[in-house]
């Protein structure tokens, strides 16, 4: 079990050494810059964006409707921003992928798939909806009108607000 939890980190590192020692061969020194460049563009993105997805999210809520892709959208932001500033041209890429506006989209509906692929979703419910069902016990029972009879006590509110003691 502890081997799939640290497999995939181990080859995360092989991945970004090699890629960086390929880049160093081609470019040299500038590797580095170009490696410092992309963590501050991590912070600058996560700045940037996270403001703009959070006057979005206040809008959805203020408005009244779901903020499940601000929400994703927030999360993905987070993500991004973390894997820009580590350093890396791999964790850079997805970084870049997760945090853009114009791949977020992509990169959310893809890890919507795979959380219900792999059954790690949580159902919400409409706050206006009442969980039940509907049983139709009158059905066909209606008068010569198209009404269903009513029957049943009626209840004055008022008396039963005054109590035994009004009578």
């Amino acid at each position: 079990m502890l081997a799939l939890v640290v497999a995939p980190f181990v080859l995360l590192v092989a991945a970004e050494v090699a890629a960086i020692i390929l880049v160093a061969a081609q470019i040299g020194w500038w590797t580095l810059a170009i490696m410092a460049l992309t963590s501050l563009l991590g912070f600058v993105l996560f700045a940037h964006e996270s403001r703009r997805n959070l006057v979005k999210l206040q809008d959805a809520m203020a408005l009244g409707k779901e903020p499940g892709a601000q929400v994703g959208n927030a999360m993905l932001i987070f993500l991004g921003a973390i894997l820009l500033i580590l350093p890396g041209f791999v964790t850079d890429a997805v970084g870049l992928l997760f945090i853009l506006p114009f791949t977020r989209p992509l990169m959310r509906r893809t890890f919507t798939w795979w959380l219900t692929k792999t059954g790690r979703t949580t159902v919400t419910r409409d706050p206006n909806t009442i969980p039940g069902e509907v049983v139709d016990e009158d059905e066909g029972h209606e008068d010569d009108d198209g009404t269903l009879p009513l029957e049943g006590t009626v209840i004055d509110v008022d008396d039963e607000r005054r109590g035994p003691a009004a009578d």
